[in-house]
């Protein structure tokens, strides 16, 4: 809900003085007002605009998005152009056009640009219907919203790189005397480069403006914002904790008095990480750190990693599930499910999955982020290279090898032919919409095995179906070995493949992902257990029972 200021004043006046006060020191009288005055915001329906309006000097093309409080389009300068886009917020008072313009105008200037900030081009007032146009620059890859609603959640690293440069950011925009007042998944955007960037001019206020109501998205606003009090510094530092707690579980955090720590939730949390954004998130706004300190914080808490963006659209196309969501999954179940009936084990599964459409996406980035999934080991065949254990150096090395002709055989071709047929058999199971035949691939009672099959199931029963899925692997090296037990790490790589939906046909791109698989020795003649067709190799009994992606 949004109520009216009582003016912002002078341009200069944004800038603030050093009388500006923070935390909980904070003038109740020096707070974010949600959405400017005069905007046509509160309104709990959708704002309705099917046409874009005339902006004086801009052409608007094709509509990117809908909101409560403004509709946004793409557009530029020369018709047919579309590389800024331009956020129309409708205004209640026509004769508050010309005030809001130049306050918004105003707020740009104090906004100022960065690296993560978007850049604001023009602020423009539209006069029929009553609007003012925030022209920006256009990220076309999507919001931190998008990427979780397609991936499931972000890895830790990822969260580093997404978070840090934001704290800082936001200590710039304090520094200026401007608090956010709406830092959401929807308002951190993606750059191609996998840059955070800051959304939302329309949102940002000046410290010093004062206001009757405040405004926020739920799940991201302060408990003392919640309880009445006035948004300040601290309620933004909050803000990013959530953000932070949202992109490493897929959902916001619950209340303080309901909340878990992160390490009961995912126990491969960093712990300085975990610590890091509770400190954000305390309930008390004195406790929480400023933004620069947290961005410290974060930065030295574990190494980032580049952000991996997820796929746009129908979520049967989104194949940037988490890297290691197997491993992470067989860390925190594998003794529970060792010994618990496929049935249970099956309900475990289902309870990662919390909806559909998520099993649907599941299912497809396990195709491709895990190709090495369904890859199962033969055991060396006679003339086949073994590597010794490790020596002093940390790496194994191979005993000398001849084939039938007496012609040495590189090992490192040998392990590969050895897991051809075998990736073979995973691409057939997919191919095939035939979930038993990956225990051609996985060891029984895995974690594997239940999640791929579980994965290949639900993908089915939402109609999908698959054409042209092949897995190669190459630049296999032998990490360790025993009787029972070998790791290795190879480079799996995934052809372009097609996915039928609902009568329609996508095509999908490659990949290629470096990983560790780990495999045991199996026996294949126990029930339910199916041997890759045409393999020789087969007869060995190696599955796949673990797998995680190697950092390159």
């Amino acid at each position: 809900m949004v109520g009216r200021s009582a003016g912002m004043g002078t341009p200069e006046s944004f800038r603030g003085s050093g009388e500006l006060r923070w935390g909980a020191d904070e003038p109740r009288g020096s707070v974010y007002c949600g959405k400017l005055p005069g905007t046509g915001c509160g309104r709990s329906e959708t704002v309705v605009m099917q046409q874009p309006p005339q902006v004086p000097g801009y052409h608007l093309t094709e509509h990117i998005a809908t909101g409560s409080t403004a509709v946004v389009w793409a557009g530029g300068r020369s018709p047919g152009s579309a590389d800024l886009a331009v956020k129309v917020i409708p205004i209640a008072d026509r004769d508050d056009l010309h005030d809001l313009t130049f306050e918004l105008s105003a707020l740009a200037m104090t906004w100022g640009s960065g690296e993560h900030l978007v850049r604001v081009v023009d602020v423009v007032p539209v006069l029929d219907p009553p609007a003012v146009a925030v022209v920006m620059e256009r990220l076309r890859h999507g919001t931190l919203a998008d990427l979780v609603r397609a991936r499931g959640h972000l890895l830790p690293g990822e969260v580093v790189t997404l978070l840090a440069p934001i704290a800082s950011t936001l200590a710039d925009l304090h520094d200026a005397a401007v608090l956010h007042g709406d830092l959401s998944p929807a308002n951190v955007g993606l750059a191609g480069d996998g840059r955070p960037v800051l959304l939302d001019l329309g949102v940002s206020a000046v410290i010093g403006t004062p206001c009757e109501e405040v405004y926020g998205t739920p799940g991201f606003v302060a408990p003392e914002v919640v309880a009445g009090g006035a948004p300040t510094s601290s309620a933004d530092v909050y803000a990013l904790g959530a953000l932070g707690w949202f992109a490493l579980t897929g959902e916001p955090p619950p209340i303080p008095a309901d909340r878990p720590r992160l390490a009961d939730l995912d126990p491969t949390v960093p712990a300085a990480l975990g610590e890091a954004l509770a400190q954000a998130l305390h309930p008390d706004p004195e406790l929480r750190p400023r933004p620069r300190e947290l961005s410290t914080v974060l930065s030295g808490s574990t190494h980032a990693l580049p952000v991996r963006p997820g796929a746009q659209g129908d979520p049967a196309t989104m194949l940037t599930q988490r890297v290691r969501e197997l491993a992470r999954a067989a860390a925190r179940e594998d003794a529970a499910l060792a010994a618990s009936t496929r049935a249970d084990r099956r309900a475990v599964l289902r309870r990662r999955s919390r909806a559909a459409h998520l099993r649907v996406a599941a299912a497809l980035v396990a195709m491709v982020l895990l190709g090495g999934v369904g890859v199962a080991v033969a055991s060396a065949q006679r003339g086949t290279a073994v590597p010794t254990a490790p020596g002093p150096g940390g790496t194994p090395s191979a005993v000398s090898v001849t084939a039938a002709d007496d012609e040495p055989v590189d090992p490192a071709d040998r392990f590969a032919a050895m897991l051809e047929p075998l990736v073979r058999a995973r691409a057939d199971a997919w191919n095939g919409a035939d979930p038993d035949l990956l225990t051609a691939c996985f060891a029984p009672a895995s974690v594997a095995l239940e999640q791929d099959r579980e994965l290949l199931a639900g993908a089915l029963a939402e109609g999908h179906r698959y054409e042209g899925v092949s897995f190669a692997a190459r630049a296999v090296e032998a990490v360790s070995e025993s009787e029972d037990r070998v790791t290795l790490e190879a480079t799996l790589t995934t052809d372009p493949y097609a996915v039928r939906i609902s009568g329609g046909r996508d095509t999908r791109p490659g990949t290629t992902t470096r990983v560790r698989l780990e495999l045991v020795r199996v026996d294949t003649s126990a029930d339910g257990v199916v041997d890759p067709p045409g393999s020789e190799a087969a007869t060995t009994g190696w599955r796949i029972a673990d797998i995680e992606a190697v950092d390159a």
